[in-house]
C-alpha cells in the first residue's frame, strides 16, 4: 500500500427522509474513494440494513458532536439491521474491503489529508465542509 492515505469524496449525500430510506439500494458499488453520507436533523437510535445493495460495506455512526461513536459491517442484500446504541445524527457508509485502507489514516501527517468533501455532491443548509472535516478529525483521533 503507498503512503498516500484513501480519501473519500461524497457520492451519495443522504439528507431528506426519501434520500436516508432509499440510501444505497440499487446503486452501482461505490468506488474505492466514494462513501454514503447520511445526515438527520436530529440525533437517534439510528438503524441500517443492507436490503437491495450488492456490496459489503461498513457503517460509521457519529453523533452530534462529530465524535465517531461506532463502526459496523453489512454484509451484501443483508436484511437484519445494525445500530448504535447511542444516539447519533449523523453515518458515513464505506466499501467493507476499503476499511483496512482506512484504518492506515494513521500514517497521515494531517487530519486534513484523510477525507475531503466534494461539495458539488453534498450540498445542503445543514451541513459544510467545516462539518464533514471534524468528523474526520475525530476519526483520525480515534485511531492514533
Amino acid at each position: 500500500m503507498d503512503d498516500q492515505p484513501l480519501r473519500l469524496s461524497i457520492k451519495y449525500h443522504c439528507n431528506t427522509a426519501d434520500t436516508r430510506q432509499s440510501g444505497l439500494m440499487f446503486k452501482p458499488p461505490l468506488k474505492d474513494n466514494e462513501c454514503a453520507f447520511f445526515s438527520f436533523p436530529y440525533s437517534n437510535h439510528l438503524s441500517f440494513w443492507n436490503k437491495n445493495v450488492n456490496f459489503d460495506i461498513v457503517v460509521i455512526f457519529v453523533d452530534e458532536d462529530f465524535n465517531i461513536k461506532d463502526k459496523k459491517i453489512l454484509k451484501a442484500h443483508q436484511t437484519h439491521p445494525v445500530s448504535c446504541n447511542i444516539p447519533c445524527k449523523y453515518a458515513i457508509e464505506i466499501l467493507a474491503e476499503n476499511f483496512g485502507k482506512i484504518s492506515e489514516f494513521n500514517k497521515a501527517h494531517h487530519a486534513g489529508d484523510m477525507i475531503e468533501l466534494m461539495k458539488k455532491n453534498a450540498k445542503s443548509k445543514n451541513f459544510g465542509n467545516e462539518d464533514f472535516q471534524k468528523i474526520a478529525n475525530s476519526y483520525y483521533k480515534s485511531i492514533r
